[in-house]
């Protein structure tokens, strides 16, 4: 367990990961039944054949990670993941997200959006939620990097000349 004054640090950095989830499906309805559950959620297989990495990225989370909530080309939230806990569940109301998935808990935290422009061209990791051209995949959870939130973090100091909430804040401590 990682105790307060390590948060910040390039130890506590290498035991937090930070993830890129994209909920803009369905014209944002993903986004907001997520939100409104404190949930990530994804199907286990695509119509019981098929995995994707980016699905199976659920599995990796851990609680204490930071995620990045993007949606319909603004990024709306970041959270922190509540508990290592993945559960299997089965949705018959959300029929358009997923029938059969797994899905975690993360506490959210509503943020001014930050529209895409902002920040097109300047985030480009092979790896990550972005191609080459600093467009966003097409897939649902993706790491993110250390840097990459660093960036966002500045783009929305210049934009909006406050800080994101303390709990997330903390994280950028000592950076």
């Amino acid at each position: 367990m990682l105790k307060s004054e390590q948060i910040g640090t390039a130890e506590y950095r290498t035991k937090v990961n930070f993830w890129w989830v994209n909920q803009g499906k369905s014209h944002g309805k993903t986004y907001a039944i997520e939100r409104n559950k404190n949930v990530i959620s994804a199907p286990q297989k695509l119509h019981g054949r098929r995995h994707y990495q980016h699905w199976e990225n659920i599995r990796r989370v851990r609680k204490g990670d930071i995620i990045f909530h993007y949606a319909n080309r603004v990024i709306r939230a970041i959270s922190i993941v509540e508990d290592n806990d993945v559960k299997e569940v089965i949705r018959k109301e959300d029929v358009y997200i997923i029938k059969e998935g797994l899905e975690v808990k993360s506490k959210y935290f509503d943020i001014d959006e930050i529209d895409y422009e902002e920040f097109k061209g300047i985030l480009l990791r092979k790896d990550g939620p972005f191609d080459y051209r600093g467009v966003p995949k097409q897939g649902y959870l993706y790491r993110f990097s250390f840097e990459g939130a660093k960036v966002i973090r500045a783009i929305y100091w210049d934009r909006h000349r406050k800080l994101f909430h303390p709990e997330i804040e903390k994280y950028f401590k000592s950076s």
